[in-house]
């Protein structure tokens, strides 16, 4: 059985995720270890997790990265580390899709490696097929910009660097371009086209898979959106880059034509002398907008951080006037609590008056108790007397006058019991409202216990957050000062850089002025004229090349002399000072030449 990998190559931000999952949806396998979804990809990337970090440690190894636009070292695939991670791709191709006879092999770090890849794939003995999705380079560039904060120029740069060589890498081997757009707009189109130029069949091409693949390929998860004739008519892209988006974008929409190979391989070869002529240019800048970023960052974060600080200092605010509210109420409640232990005392000093009358009360009622006892034992004895007959009389009117003195007493006794009763019920609701007191009093100091800890508890704990939100705030404030520092010191070192790229433009000028002045002075000038010159004394050929070289706009000796006076009264030659001496001090001509003079 000949196994096929299905290998999608396209630049990162391309639709290869898109495309991936599409194929795997037509019947191709996905690997075992499948990347997690991200917010750049909330559909999935569909490629391998440990084939992408594989990759990265390749490039790593041969001094490269994934957003590196410069060419690969061509000299890594001849090391000894070349074999080392050779084995270690089989190991993980086998790993990773088994004895599948028809898998999905995506990850854009295979533009830049896909020499290596093929192969390991053809040592696997299975045959590689690919697909090279393209899409509009301001559309990859924004959105390269918007997930990664790569500037666009240099995601220009990427977009070209990836392209050229996958198409390098790929050319005489079965491979198909489409477009994202096309991908989009009419997948299944697409990939009946594939199946013919590939020689390929997807199993799952059925109406019930058109339906999943048509549910997966949502028009709103697009953000980036560029027209072609904004990279084909733009002057200000380089010609690279629109003419490999012409190529590779007719390549797409047709079919692939061999008549592009060579301006394609112009354009690689013109690009690849070019990029390590600005490559560290490009690459300070790139450190530059990153630290720029990261300063914009931290001062997001202050300002987030001041925004908290001041919303801590609101609830602080907040939670003091709370405070003082509830300490207003805590001395309400303890000037009640006073009032009622001042009705408390009163009542204490009603009942202890009320029981020193239930004590006076209880003793003249030993009393009338005793004189009871005593009226029973004169009762007694008046039964005695009774029988005597001659103290009848006498015994008659004392008891009746005993008589009269115990109901007297019996009366007394009735009213005394009828207060002693009214004393003990005033004592008893008194001691009741004394209880109702102190239990009440006792709740409230409860509470206010309960309530003052609960507040110390809340303070504290604001206290230490607004502590450690002032430290955090010290910290972001130290090392925004130190980024700014660090960035002040870039932006130093961009100005030399251009005051030396500008000394280099005027020592360009100067030598080409240089040029043509010893072209004219070795000439003598064009026709009889010049021949002539040279018949003449030195002082009158000198006189002659002045205003020969004044005439061309070349030099003018006596503007010269009138602007630098220690020049004429030295008496030398003016265009010889200028080019020994003037040139070199700064000195300026009589004017600055644009093209050559008349006669």
């Amino acid at each position: 059985m000949q196994r096929t990998a299905v290998i999608v190559a396209g630049m990162h931000r391309s639709g290869t995720s898109a495309l991936a999952r599409v194929l795997s949806m037509l019947g191709c396998d996905l690997p075992k270890t499948l990347m997690g979804a991200g917010d750049a990809n909330a559909t999935g990337h569909w490629e391998s997790e440990a084939i992408s970090r594989f990759n990265d440690a390749l490039l790593d190894s041969a001094g490269s990265r994934w957003n590196d636009w410069l060419a690969i070292n061509p000299r890594w695939r001849e090391s000894p580390k070349a074999a080392e991670f050779k084995h270690k791709a089989q190991t993980l191709l086998a790993h990773e899709f088994g004895d599948s006879g028809l898998f999905v092999l995506k990850d854009p770090r295979l533009c830049r490696l896909l020499s290596f890849w093929l192969d390991v794939i053809d040592e696997a003995g299975v045959r590689p097929v690919l697909f090279v999705p393209v899409r509009n380079p301001l559309e990859v560039a924004a959105s390269l910009e918007a997930r990664d904060g790569i500037a666009p120029d240099v995601g220009h740069l990427l977009w070209l660097r990836h392209v050229l060589d996958v198409e390098s890498a790929s050319r005489g081997r079965a491979r198909f371009y489409c477009s994202y757009d096309g991908l989009l707009a009419s997948w299944a189109e697409l990939a009946q086209k594939a199946e013919v130029a590939l020689t390929l069949s997807f199993p799952r091409l059925s109406l019930q898979t058109a339906a999943e693949v048509g549910d997966f390929l949502e028009p709103g998860r697009r953000h980036h959106r560029a027209k072609h004739e904004q990279v084909a008519q733009n002057p200000l892209l380089s010609a690279w880059l629109r003419e490999a988006y012409r190529v590779f974008s007719a390549w797409s929409e047709q079919a692939e034509n061999t008549s592009d190979y060579a301006v394609l391989d112009r354009i690689r070869a013109e690009f690849d002398a070019a990029g390590p002529a600005f490559a560290a240019l490009v690459e300070r800048a790139q450190v530059l907008a990153g630290r720029v970023r990261a300063l914009e960052q931290a001062n997001s974060q202050l300002q987030s951080q001041i925004r908290e600080a001041q919303g801590l200092q609101r609830e602080i605010e907040r939670l003091m006037e709370a405070e003082r509210g509830r300490q207003t109420e805590v001395q309400l409640m303890q000037r009640e609590g006073e009032a009622a232990w001042c009705a408390l005392a009163e009542k204490e000093a009603a009942l202890a008056g009320l029981r020193a009358d239930l004590a006076s009360a209880q003793a003249r009622l030993q009393d009338l108790e005793s004189r009871a006892a005593d009226a029973q034992r004169l009762q007694a004895e008046l039964d005695v007397v009774h029988t005597r007959l001659e103290e009848r009389d006498r015994i008659a009117a004392e008891a009746e006058r005993l008589l009269a003195r115990e109901r007297e007493h019996a009366r007394e006794i009735a009213v005394l019991s009828q207060l002693l009763r009214e004393q003990q019920g005033a004592a008893q609701c008194a001691e009741h409202e004394a209880a109702d007191l102190r239990s009440r009093l006792a709740n409230a100091e409860s509470a206010h216990a309960q309530q003052h800890e609960e507040l110390r508890v809340t303070l504290e704990g604001v206290r230490q957050a607004l502590a450690g939100k002032e430290q955090a705030l010290y910290s972001t404030q130290t090392r925004l000062i130190q980024t700014e520092a660090r960035l002040n010191e870039r932006f130093a070192e961009i100005a030399a850089l251009t005051r030396l790229l500008r000394e280099r433009e005027a020592a360009t000028e100067e030598r080409e002025w240089l040029r043509r002045v010893a072209a004219t002075l070795l000439a003598g000038g064009d026709g009889w004229r010049g021949r002539l010159a040279r018949l003449l004394p030195i002082f009158v050929l000198r006189a002659w090349a002045d205003r020969h070289l004044r005439r061309q706009g070349l030099f003018d000796a006596d503007a010269y002399r009138r602007a630098n006076p220690d020049v004429a009264r030295a008496g030398v030659n003016a265009l010889r000072h200028y080019i020994h001496h003037g040139m070199i001090e700064g000195r300026r001509r009589d004017r600055v030449v644009v093209g050559r003079g008349s006669e």
